[in-house]
């Protein structure tokens, strides 16, 4: 092997969609001071064979992420990054959802990539989850439901990029109390009821839910 005094890549920066394939070619600069293009008689790496396959600078994009491509010949190296899949937005359809406990709602991803300006869902290649699981579950397509009653966060992320939705589970809008005042005689009995009013429009009796306390 001659020895070079200098090693270079076509480029340092390559974007690939996932299943998408790429090339880089590496030149070195010899002791002669000649150029000579060594792509397959360099070594090829890739940190994170996840993401990128290499095989004599021919690239072959596996699953989004972003990792080093590393290229030697003879004791000189050179690197050029790889991102996959790399998102420029994320975007949810909704940033604010209220569910009814035990009920669902479907929130969906889409994302722009560089090569495109046309946005893409991507709701099932997200990593969903939720900051509060007793309070609201995601499923991996972004099928949230409500537990019970409480505020959660879910998050969506993909590329290494987030974004967020506030989930409200079952918090009533106003709650109304029927009759408002009662007069009683001593030892008699009447029954109050509660119902609560939320954001989608429906009402419920959560007279059994309440907690109640009597003050004189």
């Amino acid at each position: 092997m001659d020895v070079a005094r200098g090693l270079t890549l076509n480029t340092a920066n390559v974007s690939l969609r996932a299943g998408q394939s790429g090339e880089l070619i590496a030149t070195a600069t010899m002791s002669d001071g000649s150029i000579a293009v060594v792509t397959d008689q360099a070594e090829w790496t890739a940190d994170d064979t996840s993401v990128v396959y290499v095989s004599k600078g021919k690239l072959t994009a596996i699953n989004s992420g972003q990792t080093t491509v590393t290229a030697k010949y003879g004791d000189k190296t050179v690197t050029a990054t790889v991102r996959v899949e790399i998102p420029q937005l994320l975007q949810l359809d909704q940033t604010d959802i209220y569910v009814q406990e035990n009920g669902t709602k479907q929130v969906h991803l889409t994302s722009t990539f560089p090569d495109s300006t046309t946005p893409e869902d991507i709701t099932d290649k997200a990593e969903w989850s939720s900051d509060n699981e007793d309070i609201a579950q995601v499923d991996a397509k972004g099928l949230i439901t409500g537990i019970k009653l409480g505020q959660a966060v879910i998050t969506a992320k993909y590329g290494g990029k987030t974004t967020t939705v506030n989930v409200d589970v079952a918090t009533p809008r106003k709650l109304t109390l029927d009759p408002t005042s009662l007069s009683m005689r001593s030892s008699s009995q009447e029954q109050l009821k509660l119902t609560a009013a939320y954001a989608d429009g429906q009402s419920a009796d959560v007279t059994d839910k309440a907690v109640w306390s009597f003050r004189q």
